[in-house]
């Protein structure tokens, strides 16, 4: 499992696809180093729930 949090808020489409091309990469990489494979991709979004001035 590769999990990873923003950095800081964004609402741009670009940042969030960018992020998940990275963080998708980087899973690639463990796996290869472990000459492991996945049969499936899981990708869930949440909202900060920390930030309760924002909607949720």
């Amino acid at each position: 499992m590769v999990s990873r949090s923003f950095d800081r808020l964004t609402n741009n489409p670009h940042d969030r696809r960018e992020a998940l091309r990275q963080h998708a990469a980087r899973a690639g990489e463990k796996l290869r180093k472990q000459g492991s494979a996945s049969s499936s991709v899981m990708v869930f979004v949440h909202t900060n729930s920390f930030r309760q001035d924002l909607p949720q």
